[in-house]
């Protein structure tokens, strides 16, 4: 059994390092419907998920995003899914098969871009856009270290490095302008992490 699994391994160019330090590496996280969920601001956006955010095994939401009427009080709309028991830690690609009405925002949420007093309140996170695909689905391999903060981030929050080792949440957003608003519609069928390729 043992040489089995290392022959495994090397075929698939998998460290045995990276499977140690990340448990969530290969598996697919849609399978495990207590990881998911999805918010949107109080102000004047609605989400619609139905009788159950999973529609025969795909996480599945509609929005409808404000406008950002107020500074400060700004509009979003999200599905989301924590990485409990894990991090991206030695993760190298994401892979997802989705449906979107719009191109998808995906967000790596670290602490010290978040809520204070561990971080610094900006929300500032790194991201990767992916295209839409509002027919069918679409396959999609995020590369997380070709991620980028947005343009708006603040001058503080420009010295923040991308820390993988402390993401604990993915956030998935359709990119609607929040001084517009609009509708949008998310399904992901399948996401799983794989590690660098000897």
């Amino acid at each position: 059994m043992t040489k089995s699994i290392i022959l495994c391994a090397s075929i698939l160019g998998i460290s045995f390092a990276a499977m140690a330090a990340s448990p969530l590496l290969g598996k697919d996280l849609v399978l495990d419907h207590n990881r998911w969920s999805v918010d949107c601001d109080t102000f004047s956006s609605k989400l619609d998920t139905g009788t159950s955010l999973f529609v025969e095994g795909v996480a599945t939401a509609k929005f409808r995003q404000g406008r950002t009427q107020r500074y400060n009080d700004n509009t979003y709309v999200e599905m989301f899914c924590k990485l409990t028991g894990g991090n991206l830690d030695s993760v190298e690609t994401i892979h997802i098969v989705y449906r979107s009405s719009d191109s998808l925002v995906v967000k790596f949420s670290q602490p010290d871009l978040s809520d204070p007093p561990e971080g610094d309140g900006s929300y500032a996170l790194y991201q990767y856009k992916i295209g839409d695909s509002p027919d069918t689905f679409a396959v999609a391999d995020i590369p997380i270290w070709y991620s980028s903060q947005p343009e708006w981030t603040p001058r503080k929050s420009k010295n923040v490095t991308f820390k993988p080792e402390k993401v604990n949440t993915l956030y998935f957003s359709p990119n609607l302008d929040d001084k517009i608003g609009g509708k949008a519609e998310i399904e992901i069928k399948s996401i799983s992490m794989f590690p660098k390729q000897n």
